[in-house]
């Protein structure tokens, strides 16, 4: 994560926007909604921190994560999550 990206989601989002432990890497946004700002990660980066860090395979990573981290509920100021994998236009 870049310097500027790290002082965005540190200085603009609440206390109680909900903050994936161990993927500050894989933030690539911040986006605002009625709720407040919510911290968007990519899931791409997601899985390949799962399968580093964790040894998964990409099957039993996708498993993971659609489980346990795009599952989960967090409240109103939870993550959301970028399928890009690379520049739409």
């Amino acid at each position: 994560m870049s310097f500027n990206l790290k002082g965005m989601v540190t200085e603009t989002v609440s206390e109680e926007t909900i903050r994936l432990d161990g993927f500050d890497n894989c933030i690539v946004s911040v986006v605002e909604s009625f709720h407040g700002r919510h911290i968007v990660y990519n899931q791409e980066k997601i899985l390949n921190k799962l399968m580093s860090r964790d040894g998964m395979d990409y099957t039993d990573a996708l498993e993971y994560y659609e489980y346990n981290i795009k599952g989960g509920y967090y409240g109103e100021l939870g993550p959301l999550f970028d399928l890009k994998t690379n520049d739409l236009w």
